[in-house]
């Protein structure tokens, strides 16, 4: 879990409301701190007092800068996960420093595309899934989230084009809100760190408020409880044109029905079986690529202790999974005194 936020406009605002904004989302990334600004000629570097200690004595502290007149804004705080050196320092740039992105989630398969992308020719000088995001942009375009299999909520700004590519994954695990009035453009991670931002507008939404007090609902499609605030719905991917201040949205993924999937015939139980057994070991495995230990959550179902179940598997069949997962499974379950929710009688 990481925390990314961009700001896009003319309006007066100081380094303070962008710093102010993304430390609502430190509790997402408590590991290093980044921002970046841009006056659509000259990129600045800043650092916070969460910074990297190494990349805080190469990059100006965020505090000082007053003489710098951006009109866009890009702040991450990470959760360090895949390459934990301060080369997974963001925003990241790439391409010549035309390629920026803050990136929140992680792509399983970023070993297998990037040899594919160094293949092609493409350079790489970190170990991270983030770097593997931007050359998969540049070598693929809006495509490359049909190459992704993961989770993720970025933004990229695409300086040869003027643009600010952003996109959420398949089904929406990972947040991103956004606001546009037509002339400011923002977005995050959570709406903590927008409702702050001066020109944002707060008024309440009774489409979605109103539902949600009667009848309990949660789910009001791209609406929020702010008319002015909206999230990006999971399979979309949002373009704001920076030079006419406009956005494109559009959808890249649907789940699509299969009829042959509709048909079974028991004599090839055993097949499907064996299909779904390496499908779910392949999920499992992807899942356990990390630079920092693994656990899981119980809560004792079917699809938890499925996971627990495939994750003591490999730590039989496959021991170089013990870096990760250490030589007993590390599982969490939720616990509350006298409460029927508590899950840890199922557990026992």
């Amino acid at each position: 879990m990481c925390g990314i936020i961009g700001i896009v406009s003319n309006k007066e605002l100081t380094s303070n409301n962008f710093k102010n904004a993304l430390n609502k989302l430190k509790h997402r990334g408590p590991d290093d701190e980044g921002y970046l600004l841009y006056n659509g000629k000259d990129i600045l570097q800043c650092s916070g007092s969460d910074t990297i200690e190494t990349l805080k004595r190469q990059i100006s502290l965020i505090d000082n800068v007053s003489n710098f007149k951006q009109f866009l804004f890009l702040g991450h705080r990470r959760l360090s996960i895949i390459d934990l050196s301060p080369a997974g320092h963001q925003p990241m740039e790439y391409n010549d420093s035309n390629l920026w992105i803050v990136y929140n989630g992680e792509i399983y398969n970023y070993k297998e595309l990037r040899n594919e992308l160094e293949k092609d020719g493409y350079i790489f000088k970190t170990h991270t899934d983030t770097e593997v995001i931007l050359a998969s942009y540049l070598r693929w375009g809006y495509e490359c989230l049909n190459k992704l299999n993961g989770m993720w909520a970025f933004c990229i700004c695409d300086k040869r084009k003027s643009i600010l590519f952003c996109a959420r994954d398949r089904f929406g695990i990972k947040p991103f809100y956004y606001y546009f009035d037509g002339d400011s453009f923002a977005f995050a991670s959570e709406i903590k760190a927008l409702i702050d931002l001066p020109f944002v507008n707060t008024s309440d939404n009774s489409e979605a408020i109103i539902p949600y007090l009667y009848f309990g609902l949660h789910d009001f499609g791209e609406q929020t409880f702010f008319q002015g605030i909206k999230q990006l719905l999971p399979g979309h991917y949002l373009i704001f044109n920076i030079n006419t201040k406009s956005i494109e949205l559009k959808k890249y993924y649907e789940i699509r029905f299969n009829p042959e999937l509709g048909t079974y015939d028991e004599g090839n139980a055993k097949v499907y079986s064996e299909q779904f057994f390496n499908l779910f070991k392949d999920a499992i495995r992807l899942r356990l690529r990390s630079d920092v230990s693994v656990g899981t959550s119980l809560s004792g179902g079917l699809d938890s202790s499925s996971v627990v179940c495939m994750m003591s598997h490999l730590l039989k069949t496959e021991p170089e999974y013990q870096r990760v997962i250490g030589k007993k499974i590390k599982s969490f379950t939720a616990d509350f005194q006298n409460f029927h929710l508590s899950e840890k009688k199922i557990c026992r």
